[in-house]
């Protein structure tokens, strides 16, 4: 689950950072002194290390990490997509994790992309992450019950573009469905019927018949042999 939120709960479980590569110190104002120093603790000796990883994390206390998230200036949406994905990944292999409170730096700008943005994206490449097929599997995957908890001044921008994005991953996982269906259960004529449920979302959709796809057939070799193709 993602949430956007503008009150940041200095007692979360766990941290998160979203941080620029050109200026990897933390100033924001809303987390603890002490923790604040332990994380830029961390920051100076991965920039001290030239450290080229774009995800770290460290232990703040025995029961709450640190996460950092480091993004180029110049990074483009499919390597933005990309980071997410591995994020959720590295999460994924850690157990116990059950919410993680992330802000951005003031600082954190792209060439092309405003800040939500950037963590629109970012988060739409962990979201994709989470797609399985596994309906004819008697193990079915685990699903990773972690809260994001993305605090900002702007919840409201900000989720409107993520929510675009969430749009465009339901597209890629019903893609993904249909053609991972065996030719057996998925024939053309549930296939109709999987293509027609897209009516609910206001998608236009025309289901040629033989008489339909006949006629649409003509009129292409005519178009073809008028524009001589």
């Amino acid at each position: 689950m993602i949430n956007f939120i503008s009150k940041f709960d200095s007692k979360t479980d766990n941290l998160g950072l979203f941080l620029p590569e050109e200026q990897l110190i933390f100033k924001n104002s809303k987390i603890d002194g002490a923790i604040k120093d332990q994380v830029n603790k961390f920051l100076k000796k991965i920039a001290k290390e030239k450290d080229k990883k774009k995800i770290h994390f460290f232990d703040i206390s025995e029961d709450k990490r640190c996460f950092v998230i480091i993004f180029k200036k110049k990074l483009v949406n499919f390597e933005i997509n990309d980071l997410g994905g591995s994020f959720r990944n590295l999460v994924a292999s850690i157990k116990q994790l059950k919410n993680i409170s992330f802000l951005a730096s003031d600082s954190l700008k792209n060439k092309d992309l405003s800040q939500e943005k950037l963590i629109a994206e970012f988060l739409y490449g962990y979201t994709l992450k989470s797609y399985s097929f596994d309906k004819y599997k008697t193990k079915k995957k685990s699903n990773l019950n972690l809260i994001l908890n993305i605090c900002t001044d702007k919840p409201e921008k900000f989720n409107k573009e993520f929510k675009k994005l969430s749009f465009i991953k339901e597209g890629v996982f019903l893609a993904r469905d249909l053609v991972s269906e065996p030719p057996n259960v998925l024939n053309p004529k549930n296939y109709t019927k999987e293509i027609l449920k897209l009516t609910r979302l206001g998608l236009k959709v025309d289901i040629l018949n033989e008489k339909k796809n006949e006629r649409t057939r003509n009129e292409f070799f005519v178009g073809c042999w008028t524009r001589k193709c």
